[in-house]
């Protein structure tokens, strides 16, 4: 693993200097399942995962950030840092969150998942709408 600016130059293991976090070995990807996107794969066999992180001199990982928090959707900026706050303030919710998946007409939309407080309790789309 490697962090790099935004300029592709890669940032010191030193627990301080935040970058966008690349990946690479045997178990990750090479490309989308039906998906022609390239931007996440770099020359080199490097993912870029889309997480801000640090990383120590020991090699720890810290996730502090994702590179992209909204998701454009028919034009309009979503924040997804809002849609899961809205949801965290369910009652029944311990735990939400939301990822853009691409969409043919409205390029993407977003995707909520929820870790309920209570795996008895129901939660219905309703309530979460």
């Amino acid at each position: 693993m490697k962090l790099l600016d935004d300029n592709g130059n890669e940032l010191p293991h030193d627990g301080k200097s935040a970058g966008h976090l690349a990946v690479r070995g045997f178990g990750v990807a090479g490309g989308y399942f039906n998906d022609d996107r390239k931007e996440a794969f770099l020359k080199g066999g490097w993912f870029a995962t889309g997480d801000v992180c640090t990383i120590d001199k020991k090699g720890w990982l810290t996730i502090t950030d994702r590179s992209k928090d909204v998701i454009k959707s028919g034009g309009e900026w979503i924040s997804s840092i809002d849609l899961e706050n809205a949801a965290m303030g369910h009652p029944k919710v311990f735990e939400a969150a939301v990822i853009g998946l691409p969409h043919p007409k409205f390029d993407e939309r977003p995707l909520l998942i929820v870790v309920k407080n209570n795996k008895d309790d129901e939660l219905t789309l309703d309530e979460m709408k």
